[in-house]
């Protein structure tokens, strides 16, 4: 995309970017682990954090780089030195289910923040509707890319054993959509009432 087309897109996460500036203020360093080609680190700059992040897919890096001047490292989490304490935001967005060491991945990030600093992240919901009714056919499941599956209290233990205050857990429809849970649903249930229906669709 050109720098403008960035500038829109709706990798930028706003509404994620939002619940961090709710939390903490911008002005210290904000580290995306597996960035792409740097939508969202680019909206963060324009509100005020120093950015930088790290991609292993070199073209996305590279673009990062060249187009968008944010400094882009292309090796893994755990092989990249980071100074203990250097940060105010580490974010990773559909990251660490990807991660084969998700302790010890945990575990650096809370070495790497700040005091009072922030971790936030996106990770797929294993205990989610779709993934109890699709079963092996859930988009998610992704065998070949996907390590580790969480549901929120899983989620919520392992960021707590690595020394985290989980401050919040919540689910969304994420990149499913509403519709298309909407349909999975009404397929699939024979007779549901509006608030029967309400309460599946805040489950998810």
């Amino acid at each position: 995309p050109s720098v403008d087309e960035a500038g829109r897109s709706g990798l930028k996460r706003d509404y994620f970017l939002q619940e961090i500036l709710q939390r903490i203020q911008p002005g210290g360093t904000l580290i995306d682990i597996g960035c792409g080609w740097g939508a969202f680190l680019l909206n963060a700059r324009q509100r005020g954090f120093q950015v930088q992040g790290l991609e292993i897919t070199r073209k996305a890096a590279g673009y990062a780089q060249t187009q968008l001047g944010i400094p882009v490292g292309t090796t893994q989490f755990l092989d990249t030195e980071f100074a203990p304490e250097s940060s105010r935001v580490i974010t990773m967005l559909h990251v660490l289910e990807h991660l084969p060491q998700p302790k010890e991945a945990l575990e650096k990030v809370f070495r790497t923040l700040e005091p009072g600093g922030l971790f936030c992240g996106i990770v797929p919901n294993f205990d989610s509707y779709c993934s109890q009714a699709l079963g092996e056919r859930w988009y998610w499941l992704d065998p070949n890319y996907h390590y580790v599956h969480y549901t929120p209290d899983t989620l919520k233990r392992h960021l707590e054993s690595a020394g985290f205050i989980v401050e919040r857990v919540y689910t969304h429809t994420g990149d499913y959509g509403r519709d298309t849970v909407t349909r999975e649903i009404a397929q699939r249930e024979s007779v549901l009432t509006p608030a029967e229906l309400s309460q599946r669709l805040t489950t998810l």
